[in-house]
Parts: C-alpha cells; structure tokens; sequence
C-alpha cells in the first residue's frame, strides 16, 4: 500500500450560506438554553432566607474554601433571598474551615439575625468605611450545612 492521498475539494460544494449559519447558531443557543434550565431546575433554590430581612441588605460573598464556582452558586441563592449581592470574590486564603458573616457597617444586631436566617452561627464585626457592602459572608468548608443548601 502505498501513502494516502488527500482528496481534493469538490468544486461543485458550495460553502455554507449565512441564513444557514444563523440558523445552526440558533438551533445550538436554543440547545445550550435548554440545557442550562435542565440542570439549574435539578439544583434546589430554597434560600430559607426572609425576604423582607434581607431585602435591600448589600453583602459581598468570599469564596473562603477554594471550591470553584461556589461563590457564583451562593451569589444566586442569596439573590433569590432577597439579598443584593454586590460582589462575589476570594477570600485572602482557602483555609477558612466555617463559615463566617461579617458586619461591616455597624449594625452587629441585624448581622446576626441575617446570619441565623442562612445557618451561619459565626458572626464578626469589622467596621471599614471604605465597604460598599452593609455585610459580607466568608464561605468556608462548612457551606453544605448552611441554609441555602438544605
């Protein structure tokens, strides 16, 4: 046997019209679409958080495990709980082992019962005015047993 030869291109093939492109686009967008419902509707989104507690309250959350894609998980949950999730971010290390709800703003009070309607019993205080967030919540190894995931 000899080596293969390439096959030419036919010149009768024409190459794809841009309706017909459009058209596979369409179809694959629509397929990723349905997709994305099909799963998301498998993750349960019962935060267990008042919304009239935590409506209008601004928290930032901290990926403080490393786990990926958590921090984008909890910012949707909390969402659906009436929270305005201002910014989702690491935290200065992945060794956090609880998680932790942090007043940043003074109002230590409405921090622990934010913090008691998600099932995080670590409450800390750390006052800085340059924070656009009223709270933030450090997401430890320990997040499976807050709230949002029961």
């Amino acid at each position: 046997m000899g080596p293969r030869r390439r096959k030419k291109a036919d010149p009768r093939m024409k190459p794809p019209t841009l309706g017909a492109l459009g058209w596979l686009i369409g179809v694959g967008l629509a397929c990723l679409g349905l997709g994305y419902r099909l799963v998301s509707s498998t993750i349960p989104t019962g935060s267990g958080v008042d919304s009239a507690l935590a409506s209008g309250q601004k928290i930032e959350v901290r990926n403080g495990c490393g786990e990926r894609g958590l921090a984008a998980e909890i910012r949707r949950r909390l969402i659906d709980g009436g929270f305005d999730v201002v910014e989702t971010t690491n935290a200065d290390d992945f060794e956090h082992r609880h998680s932790v709800f942090v007043d940043l703003k003074g109002n230590l009070e409405e921090a622990r019962e934010l913090a008691d309607l998600i099932g995080c019993s670590r409450v800390i205080q750390q006052i800085d005015g340059d924070e656009f967030a009223d709270y933030a919540i450090i997401v430890g190894a320990d997040h499976e047993e807050l709230q949002w995931q029961n």
